[in-house]
């Protein structure tokens, strides 16, 4: 049986297609790297390290806080819920700083959660625990604590 021009070039396209489809995998496998969430990052700094204050800078991007007394400059939490109420994403960030952790949970939402001492409840108090600050297309919607232990 002969083959016509016709069967030989859809021959060859059906080979070229089965062919990008075999290798393109394998290429990118290599490529992509994995990507680690932050407490896996500082747990393997730990065990390389041993010293918390400088794995916590090296991941967060602050030091760790581990005093009784609460650190100056800590806003009030009603005062910063007020203030961050209907505000801009950006204005969050210039007010708080980068989050240590943002989610984004689809269709607008991100929920941004610093995990550093940023609130109290009174001057004499402890610092929060966790301060999330829910934002929905662009704009502060929620804001959540938890209280200190």
């Amino acid at each position: 049986m002969r083959m016509t021009q016709k069967s030989y070039k859809i021959q060859s396209q059906i080979f070229l297609f089965f062919l990008s489809y075999t290798f393109t995998p394998v290429f990118f496998i290599g490529c992509t790297g994995i990507q680690k969430d932050p407490k896996t990052l500082y747990k393997s700094c730990i065990e390389s390290f041993s010293d918390e204050e400088k794995c916590h800078t090296m991941i967060y991007g602050t030091p760790a806080y581990s005093g009784d007394l609460p650190p100056t400059g800590l806003f009030l939490r009603g005062e910063l819920i007020e203030r961050l109420q209907i505000q801009s994403k950006n204005y969050v960030r210039e007010l708080l700083g980068e989050p240590d952790e943002k989610i984004f949970e689809g269709t607008g939402r991100e929920r941004w959660i610093y995990k550093r001492p940023l609130t109290q409840y009174t001057k004499s108090s402890r610092p929060d625990r966790e301060f999330t600050v829910l934002i929905r297309t662009e704009r502060v919607v929620k804001v959540y604590y938890r209280h200190p232990e």
